[in-house]
């Protein structure tokens, strides 16, 4: 019995061509390092208020999620060459869609995403040619529709979900 939501693993991208309507690759990245995974939640809520400052209407719409994956303290190389495939699909959106599954363990949140911005930043470890590998990188993706904040809790998996299949 774990004490969190959402799971611990790896995140997974799954990468859809726009003309196919098929997937074309799996890419699974090693688990986030010192800075971890991170989910921003922010939501949309649309409400009218009287010039008194009463509201008397107030519509919760859904959130856009926003995911870093901070691997600004290390990544190996490997790594790397996986984030930049992620770049390079993310830079031709009208060729391909982006469906992240935060945590490998916890399947069934999946979220078509566009990456939030194009900004990559990359160093070598120190040690010259005997490094252990590269820091810096951070990925950035924000959900493409509003969303539900959608928790789960891997110990209840098990039980039917109604969440919609998207891959």
């Amino acid at each position: 019995m774990g004490n969190y939501v959402n799971g611990v693993g790896y995140p997974i991208i799954k990468v859809k061509s726009i003309a196919t309507g098929l997937f074309v690759e799996t890419i699974q990245l090693d688990l986030c390092m010192e800075g971890g995974l991170v989910e921003d939640y922010a939501e949309d809520r649309q409400s009218v208020q009287l010039q008194s400052g009463e509201i008397i209407h107030y519509d919760f719409k859904g959130s856009r999620i926003s995911f870093t994956l901070d691997y600004s303290s290390y990544v190996q190389k490997a790594n790397l060459f996986l984030i930049e495939r992620i770049f390079f699909y993310a830079s031709l959106p009208d060729s391909y869609q982006l469906f992240l599954t935060p945590r490998n363990d916890v399947s069934p949140r999946v979220f078509e995403v566009l990456m939030l911005d194009g900004v990559f930043s990359l160093g070598v470890q120190t040690g010259g040619v005997n490094t252990v590998g590269h820091k810096f990188p951070v990925i950035k993706f924000i959900t493409k529709y509003l969303v539900g904040k959608n928790f789960l809790d891997p110990d209840e998996i098990y039980l039917a979900l109604p969440i919609r299949e998207i891959i």
